[in-house]
């Protein structure tokens, strides 16, 4: 099963997503470089967002931003997402051009239904990386976590 699933990843994969810069050392390091830089970019817009907030004492009347506030964030967000993903996997699973070719190929209908929800794992995860994982982070900055690293550092060296 395995064997028949990796080739129907790989064609739904380059059929959805431009892996041209592959090819190119120079074009891939470049790709590497501008999704850093927009990770960068994502999380010291959302640090901004949260250092102003909390100089202006919006969230609390101390300098903090509560932990319920970045709870209620965190639901919003991922209920946000669990409906996107629902609407999206049915698109996906159900309505897509690409099923009437790949019912079509050498594989069970299981393995399609699996590398799709692979196909659709890696849009998720790619989703997660450049919008909850920077408001992890800018949430950990503006809360100390530059003390936690160093704290950290000095227990593992």
């Amino acid at each position: 099963m395995v064997k028949a699933l990796r080739p129907l990843v790989m064609m739904q994969l380059k059929d959805k997503m431009d892996l041209s810069y592959l090819k190119s050392t120079k074009q891939t390091i470049a790709k590497v470089v501008l999704s850093v830089l927009a990770f960068v970019l994502i999380t010291a817009v959302i640090f901004l967002l949260l250092f102003f907030g909390k100089f202006l004492k919006i969230f609390h009347l101390i300098d903090i931003i509560p932990v319920s506030l970045m709870v209620v964030v965190f639901t919003v967000m991922e209920i946000l997402s669990l409906i996107s993903c629902i609407f999206g996997l049915m698109k996906t699973l159900y309505f897509a051009k690409d099923n009437q070719v790949l019912l079509t190929l050498p594989v069970t209908t299981n393995q399609v239904f699996m590398s799709k929800l692979i196909v659709y794992l890696v849009y998720e995860l790619k989703k997660t990386l450049f919008f909850i994982v920077p408001l992890f982070l800018a949430y950990g900055i503006i809360s100390g976590l530059p003390s936690f690293i160093r704290t950290l550092w000095s227990y593992i060296f």
